[in-house]
């Protein structure tokens, strides 16, 4: 049998031929921008509010996503999707070690349109000594509802449990990206 040189081996041809065209539609199906927008100081209520007595310091939003996936597919629904990160000091208010994210709410106009149950990748990360750093985002995109623009900006609303006791967070005027 005679050696063929390892390119002119057609079954190798058509390999590489496969993986250019695999290459191709991953990146022709990533291209999105994302943008963060932190207005969290612009409001009235930019420290956020606790339900119940006591109050609240400051969350520090490190990154925030939200985008409509659009992409084409036979099973595809245009849902919204989030991620992002923020940090809460420590403080003698609540326990750093205990306070959970619960709950994400998202409002346009005043409007609750969605209540998400986020995925948090820990829950427990201590960023540092001074610092618990959460990891969040949505498992799935959620359906969108009948009334909501993805045109028009949002507001956000993080929901922590500390021992049994509300704590809200909310940054406003969030812009929304859509992913084709």
């Amino acid at each position: 049998m005679k050696n063929q040189p390892f390119f002119n081996s057609g079954f190798m041809k058509k390999k590489i031929i496969a993986l250019i065209y695999l290459l191709a539609l991953i990146t022709a199906c990533s291209a999105s921008k994302f943008e963060y927008k932190d207005n969290s100081t612009s409001p009235s209520e930019n420290t956020g509010t606790v339900s119940g007595s006591g109050s609240f310091d400051i969350v520090s939003v490190d990154k925030f996503y939200c985008w409509i996936n659009l992409m084409p597919g036979p099973e595809q629904v245009p849902g919204l999707n989030i991620s992002g990160s923020l940090s809460m000091p420590l403080s003698e208010k609540y326990d750093i070690e205990e306070i959970k994210l619960n709950l994400i709410k998202i409002y346009q106009n005043g409007h609750p349109y969605f209540i998400l149950k986020p995925l948090i990748r820990d829950n427990k990360r201590i960023k540092s000594e001074y610092n618990k750093e959460f990891i969040f985002s949505t498992v799935a995109g959620s359906k969108l509802v009948p009334g909501f623009n993805s045109d028009e900006s949002i507001t956000v609303e993080f929901i922590f449990d500390n021992d049994g006791e509300t704590i809200t967070y909310k940054i406003y005027d969030q812009l929304i990206e859509k992913a084709y």
